[in-house]
């Protein structure tokens, strides 16, 4: 979801794209289903991410979508004595 705040420091984006287009998320591929599915994991770094989302078929202008995902990691540090 764009505008998610996450305390994860990896996340799963998933989508469809058209049979035969290549995706790449944040410029890495990524192998689409038979059903036309995909998924990606992405590794946030502390604060403010923009993950980029790209889809094309061949000699087609490329489809892109972004994403903005906070990762507000959690500080603070149990001690057991």
């Amino acid at each position: 979801i764009d505008g998610a705040l996450t305390s994860e420091a990896i996340i799963t984006g998933r989508g469809e794209g058209q049979e035969g287009a290549q995706v790449k998320i944040n410029g890495a591929n990524v192998l689409l289903s038979p059903d036309g599915t995909f998924q990606g994991e992405v590794g946030l770094e502390r604060g403010y991410n923009l993950i980029t989302i790209e889809s094309a078929k061949k000699y087609s202008k490329s489809a892109i979508e972004h994403r903005r995902i906070v990762f507000n990691q959690d500080e603070t540090l149990g001690l057991a004595w």
